[in-house]
């Protein structure tokens, strides 16, 4: 995927679309000392759709060869706004995120919105839309100001129901990662000022019938049906309690806290923790995790690990290092040397945080006997039945986190992992094992 993003001519010849034929070009190695990862039609497939179900692009309709299709890819697009026509007398609606918007919310949104695109009209940070019944919409981000812009023309009697399936779809990109803007409905008669959906709830929660600015005075009632679908009983109040009253109930995922625990002492062979952790942090971010996916500790000690644990409150623990098969796993001293721990040690630390810890990952050589001991007392244990070079390892843990990042069971990011060590042409896929609690 980093190849994908990062390819130039993406960006500048072909304006965000990948060609299918453009696709071995981009996976090819780049020099001669470079491992050929995708050298088949099946894993270049598979790594574009790995980003299909990230939301980083999707195949475009229209496209002749439906085995071989091309890809949009928003974060490639022009920066340029193309010439979208007139906005006046529009329904509008604002987002006000803290401090920074993360790009992918709007290259997210793209992707989500693929459907009801008009006459492709899209650029890096917006899109306009259309519906079966006459609507058009104009979404754009402003990443300085950390504001998205809603403008909705069109058939004034379904503007509302259109204004409602685009807040849907930024709910659903919202949840994960946990981002909470605040929602800003614009002023009829001055569409550059807003005022705050949530606290127009509020007012008409208290029985308030007005809303003042320094102008004139506004009816709650009649801003805030502007916005939403008409109420069937005037007395249903409580359905105004809740900002998210406008798209049907959902149950979705909680975001996963994750904890690594990173252990390379000065008398052990070295390993490529940092890159592992590098990787892992992308691949979360990509999947929309934000800019910390993981809280790390490094260099971990034995009585480091039960702070780290008390500090965030993971419900995945991921050790990266090494393993001594019985004789434990490999930590540091005071000193920063060799120091052991033994599986039913941790065993019945993890035991005592049960009720939160629900994975624990020991991405080190040997460790399968160390995750027996675990599983006792936590859900999903993984652990490797004999040593793991550190391509494969890092492998197993993109693509199990890729996973995670998508929402998956622990089942299903196990088995991505263990495929992803596969495409990547490594013979250890078989080396991770997954164990669960009985």
């Amino acid at each position: 995927a980093y190849r994908v993003i990062n390819d130039n001519l993406l960006m500048t010849e072909h304006k965000g679309v990948l060609h299918w034929q453009d696709s071995a070009r981009i996976f090819q190695p780049k020099s001669r000392k470079d491992r050929d990862d995708y050298p088949t039609v099946e894993s270049r497939k598979f790594i574009l759709s790995m980003m299909e179900k990230f939301e980083l692009c999707f195949p475009m309709e229209d496209y002749n060869n439906q085995d071989y299709p091309d890809y949009l890819i928003p974060d490639l697009l022009p920066k340029e706004e193309p010439e979208t026509g007139e906005w006046k007398d529009c329904l509008s609606f604002q987002y006000h995120y803290d401090k920074v918007l993360p790009n992918s919310v709007i290259s997210r949104f793209i992707v989500k919105s693929k459907k009801l695109i008009s006459r492709r009209t899209y650029w890096r940070t917006g899109v306009i839309l259309a519906n079966k019944e006459g609507n058009r919409a104009y979404v754009k981000a402003d990443l300085e100001d950390a504001k998205i812009f809603i403008h909705i023309s069109g058939n004034p009697s379904t503007r509302r129901s259109f204004l409602s399936v685009i807040r849907y779809t930024f709910d659903q990109i919202h949840d994960r990662p946990k981002l909470t803007p605040d929602e800003r409905v614009c002023l009829p008669d001055k569409p550059k000022e807003s005022v705050s959906y949530d606290h127009l709830l509020k007012l008409e929660n208290r029985g308030k019938t007005e809303y003042s600015n320094s102008d004139r005075d506004y009816n709650i009632r009649e801003l805030l049906d502007g916005i939403e679908e008409e109420r069937r009983s005037r007395d249903v109040k409580i359905d105004r309690l809740e900002p998210k009253s406008h798209k049907p109930r959902i149950k979705t995922k909680s975001m996963k806290t994750i904890l690594m625990l990173a252990a390379n002492p000065k008398n052990s062979v070295s390993l490529r923790l940092q890159e592992e952790e590098r990787d892992i942090k992308e691949r979360l971010r990509l999947a929309g995790y934000g800019t910390e996916p993981i809280k790390t500790a490094v260099a971990v000690r034995p009585r480091d690990i039960h702070r780290a644990i008390l500090d965030f409150k993971p419900q995945i623990i991921h050790f990266s290092g090494h393993g001594a098969d019985e004789d434990g796993l490999v930590f540091e001293d005071i000193d920063g040397q060799f120091k052991l721990i033994a599986g039913e040690d941790l065993a019945d630390l993890f035991d005592l945080f049960s009720d939160r810890i629900e994975c624990v990952v020991l991405n080190a050589c040997y460790s399968e006997t160390q995750a027996e001991a675990i599983r006792q007392k936590i859900q999903y244990v993984i652990g490797m039945n004999q040593a793991i070079g550190d391509r494969a390892a890092i492998e197993f843990a993109v693509g199990f986190y890729a996973a995670i990042g998508a929402g998956e069971t622990y089942e299903f990011a196990f088995k991505l992992g263990c495929n992803a060590i596969r495409l990547a042409g490594i013979k250890e896929y078989t080396t991770p094992k997954l164990l669960k609690r009985s």
